[in-house]
């Protein structure tokens, strides 16, 4: 697949994600694998990229593959046929580990990926944001992505998160008004030490 360059959005002091493989550790932190090694300083930073590097490098058989699909009626249909796939470790030391792959969104969109939680499911207390209106309810954008022309995104993906169990959604947002594009309902992983 075709590499796009990482970019920065200084307007909005975040990251757009092309299709690379990516540590995230915040919206305005991500490196490319690749790219001239990070000074990150701190060790849990290095070692989550240390894990990365090496689960990248040495590909193994995703063992959980789950379907993206269109959002139910609070949501917003791009078009019928949008979907894709996400595929992750179960247990990953310091993060989520994921490739990600979406087809059928608007061509050259900017898309904002979040994990969502719930109060009463595991890994909602990690996630830093209260969603407005529910403030129990808990969620972090964690990359801005762009689509390609003909509307795909591509990527292999690092989270940095607490270590803890999750059991949360993955929601693909639009830019212009935040509705929920493309999703897959709870799913749980493990982020270890």
């Amino acid at each position: 697949m075709k590499r796009l360059l990482l970019t920065l959005c200084f307007a909005a002091t975040t990251l757009t994600i092309g299709a690379h493989d990516v540590a995230i550790y915040a919206r305005s932190e991500a490196y490319v694998i690749g790219a001239t090694a990070p000074d990150l300083g701190t060790d849990p930073k290095q070692k989550f990229w240390a894990a990365f590097k090496n689960a990248v490098a040495e590909p193994k058989p995703w063992p959980s593959r789950i379907p993206m699909t269109n959002p139910p009626a609070w949501g917003k249909t791009v078009s019928a046929n949008t979907g894709g796939a996400l595929a992750y470790r179960e247990m990953f030391p310091g993060g989520f580990f994921c490739h990600l792959s979406l087809h059928d969104l608007a061509p050259n969109q900017r898309y904002i990926l979040t994990l969502n939680g719930n109060p009463e499911l595991a890994g909602n207390e990690f996630l830093p944001t209260p969603v407005p209106g529910l403030e129990a309810e808990r969620y972090y954008d964690f990359a801005f992505i762009e689509t390609d022309a003909a509307g795909r995104y591509e990527a292999t993906l690092g989270i940095k998160l607490t270590p803890g169990n999750y059991d949360v959604r993955l929601y693909v947002k639009d830019t212009a008004d935040f509705k929920i594009v493309s999703y897959h309902d709870y799913f749980p992983f493990t982020v270890t030490e």
